[in-house]
């Protein structure tokens, strides 16, 4: 699985800022660094050469000189400049750029024609930063939706702890020698390498759902976006819901897997708005005429759930009665989604 590393991981905060900002910078830098060094077999940890060129243009990479003068400016004296450079080597020179990686040397992205949800850009003080952040975040779209390049596989962001999400949304123009391409997606973040074990570990569990649940909720939790005490509301699974993601060719990209089981999850646990109250993520389906009713006379209201913003969209079938939920299948063309009959199941 390839990790774009978020530039605010590489950024050097400013001397000035409390002691405790500085002390956070150092130990994500050494997280990640650690990561790397200890999964490089499972995951292909990748950077932005435009972020990092950015980075050096306004003296905020971490070299030995800047680290130095940031720890005697902030007064922290447990930090040697040279030992702690030595320590995030690997992860700051020997990764390779993603740009490189992916080969889109003739694809061109305008920063200003990107959109970020949530805006990671606005984290970066520095302008050209910022800039660079949309770029890398746009080309990743572009390799993701339209090129889908070999060396790019399944593809995650590490970052710092974001609030109240699990993904960034890109929306974003693509320049190609031919044509301007509109590309939309949107990518899992990862805020601990402990996230990227339970992502893996998704490839080889997902067919079983109530385990792949079960990873999903433990990242929410983890992340704070459910409290620790949530339980999931009655639900099953229909037998063709693994049948649906294989035909969406889902089954070999943990990221993606991801994005299902947490959406499944938010869903279940009340993380998101369930019906009856339709909202632009969770709706319901109009014009279907499978069998909504079991042999107990209840009547099941069929809904679709957004999973994932990309052209074509990945969206859930699901069926909803009284606070129980049937979860029938994955599709990925809106316009010809179907959704399997109610099945008649012990609750």
């Amino acid at each position: 699985m390839d990790v774009l590393v978020d530039p605010i991981i590489f950024t050097l905060p400013d001397a000035h800022e409390p002691a405790e900002v500085i002390e956070v910078f150092l130990a994500q830098l050494a997280l990640w660094s650690a990561a790397e060094r200890k999964l490089p077999r499972l995951h292909d940890f990748i950077a932005a050469e435009c972020c990092v060129n950015a980075l050096m243009q306004v003296g905020r990479f971490p070299y030995p000189r800047e680290l130095r003068q940031l720890l005697r400016g902030s007064a922290i004296e447990t930090f040697d400049a040279h030992t702690a450079f030595e320590s995030f080597r690997r992860l700051l020179e020997n990764i390779p750029y993603f740009e490189e990686r992916a080969a889109l040397h003739h694809v061109l992205i305008d920063p200003r024609d990107v959109q970020l949800a949530p805006d990671l850009a606005a984290r970066q003080r520095a302008g050209e930063i910022a800039g660079a952040v949309k770029e890398a975040l746009g080309m990743a779209a572009y390799a993701r939706e339209v090129a889908k390049p070999p060396a790019i596989d399944s593809l995650v962001l590490a970052t710092h702890p974001v609030q109240d999400t699990q993904v960034v949304q890109v929306a974003a123009s693509a320049v190609t020698d031919t044509a301007t391409l509109p590309v939309t997606t949107d990518f899992p973040i990862v805020t601990h390498p402990d996230e990227l074990q339970e992502l893996i570990a998704l490839s080889s569990i997902w067919e079983n759902t109530p385990l792949a649940l079960d990873s999903a909720v433990w990242m929410l939790k983890r992340r704070g976006a459910i409290p620790q005490s949530t339980t999931l509301i009655s639900y099953r699974v229909v037998p063709e819901f693994n049948e649906s993601i294989r035909r969406a060719h889902i089954e070999t990209h943990p990221d993606k897997l991801a994005q299902i089981f947490q959406r499944l999850a938010l869903l279940l646990s009340g993380g998101i708005q369930r019906p009856p109250r339709e909202t632009d993520d969770s709706h319901k389906l109009q014009g279907i005429r499978q069998r909504s009713s079991d042999s107990h006379g209840r009547q099941w209201e069929p809904w679709r759930l957004r999973i994932r913003a990309s052209d074509p969209p990945v969206r859930l079938h699901y069926w909803w009665h009284d606070g129980k939920c049937i979860v029938s299948n994955i599709i990925v063309d809106h316009d010809r989604g179907t959704i399997y009959p109610v099945r008649d199941f012990p609750w």
